[in-house]
């Protein structure tokens, strides 16, 4: 079944990536689910700031070295953002939820 909110050339450089960080990508027992729990809780508070703060940009100004460096970090986080994503689908794709 494909992955499911990705593009497809995304989800193959982004495990392609993973893999040569991580020595090769291998489907691990799911965790516990306090585990999986606390970690859905940590994407929750993360969306909960970057909504905060999206509603308090509009209303800000930068400089130019100022909004560079918001924008590095938002790509930075966006990339993250996307590999978790990912993982998170091939596992519950393993698993049979997709």
């Amino acid at each position: 079944m494909p992955l499911v909110g990705l593009d497809r050339e995304f989800s193959r450089e982004a495990l392609l990536n993973f893999q040569q960080l991580q020595g090769g990508y291998q489907v691990l027992s799911p965790p516990p689910r306090r585990l999986a729990g606390e970690l859905a809780d940590r994407i929750d508070r993360i969306n909960g700031h970057l909504l905060d703060s999206a509603h308090l940009l509009r209303h800000l100004t930068f400089t130019e070295q100022e909004h560079a460096g918001l924008a590095n970090a938002l790509e930075s986080m966006t990339q993250q953002a996307q590999l978790v994503h990912l993982l998170v689908l091939k596992h519950a794709q393993d698993a049979g939820l997709l």
